[in-house]
């Protein structure tokens, strides 16, 4: 579905990005991670043909350079900043939009509905927090059909609670058929999203391969403290970590009514269902991300890939 060859690209003398070939088959997720400045917004506009660039790109079988605006249409881009309304409201954001496009006031309520912002339909986009910014900016993603979806930074301002909607919305679809191309700093991304992920630093690759594989490479762990409504007794601790280590989590700490855990990024999900089974109330939780500048450290130092 998109086919890049060769690519490079300077703004002015300077090198953005450096002889980059990769492919993304239909109906496929691809996760680009690396850290700010590594190139990939840049990477996600020469795809869309916003900026000139040297080498060869292909979207479903069309020409970038020679069919850009036939490209877009396909292709439904959300950047990092993305134009809200300020004195819009959430409905008429939504309605601007869908003009644009064509499309019916039936699909914008479907969409206000799909992204739980029926309470919020009449406030004015700058009333709104950076939270529900992002929701209102995912349900304008899904007024659109296209088969193809580039999304830069998505998750930058999202809570927990968010990130794990928007991934559900990207398992969706990825079911539904759509070619995904994704662009993070962030490591906890790649969960539960992709099987495949590029790494890029300095506008080269250094990685290319799935996510289980990238995260032995790295040997990442994130930590994530909870605290619970209530000091933990003996027998609550043994039952916790009892069924911790049933979901395969082994390095826990217990004080008082703070439980903190070391664990792959991708178990998350496992902790919190760990802590609801043995009948714990959260109060609040901390996630704290491995480090992405150590997790290149180990990458770069074991990668000839460019």
């Amino acid at each position: 579905m998109i086919e890049v060859e060769n690519l490079s690209k300077k703004y002015g003398k300077v090198k953005i990005i450096y002889d980059l070939s990769f492919k993304v088959e239909k109906g496929e997720v691809v996760v680009l991670l690396g850290p700010n400045g590594a190139g990939k917004s840049t990477l996600l506009k020469c795809i869309l043909g916003l900026v000139r660039y040297n080498g060869k790109i292909r979207v479903n079988g069309l020409d970038v350079k020679k069919e850009g605006r036939e490209i877009r249409r396909k292709i439904t881009y959300i950047p990092q900043q993305f134009i809200l309304y300020p004195n819009l409201t959430v409905e008429d954001n939504l309605k601007f939009y869908a003009n644009i496009r064509g499309i019916s006031q039936n699909t914008v309520n479907q969409s206000i509905e799909k992204s739980k912002l029926e309470h919020f339909a009449n406030k004015r986009t700058k009333e709104l927090s950076e939270g529900l910014h992002q929701r209102l900016m995912l349900a304008i993603v899904s007024l659109t059909d296209t088969p193809i979806l580039l999304f830069d930074e998505p998750t930058s301002n999202l809570d927990f609670k968010r990130v794990l909607e928007f991934k559900e919305m990207i398992k969706e679809e990825a079911k539904n058929g759509k070619t995904i191309l994704l662009s993070t700093h962030l490591l906890s991304d790649i969960n539960d999203i992709s099987e495949k992920v590029i790494v890029m630093n300095n506008g080269k690759f250094v990685f290319r391969g799935n996510s289980e594989d990238l995260l032995k490479k790295t040997n990442m762990k994130t930590d994530i403290t909870l605290t619970i409504h209530e000091e933990l007794n003996n027998k609550t601790r043994a039952k916790i970590k009892d069924l911790l280590h049933k979901a395969g989590i082994e390095n826990e700490s217990i004080k008082n009514e703070f439980l903190t855990i070391s664990t792959e990024a991708s178990r998350i999900i496992s902790v919190l269902k760990a802590v609801e089974e043995a009948g714990l109330k959260i109060k609040d939780f901390r996630i704290s991300e491995p480090s992405l500048a150590k997790a290149f450290l180990e990458i770069t130092n074991e990668s000839d890939e460019r």
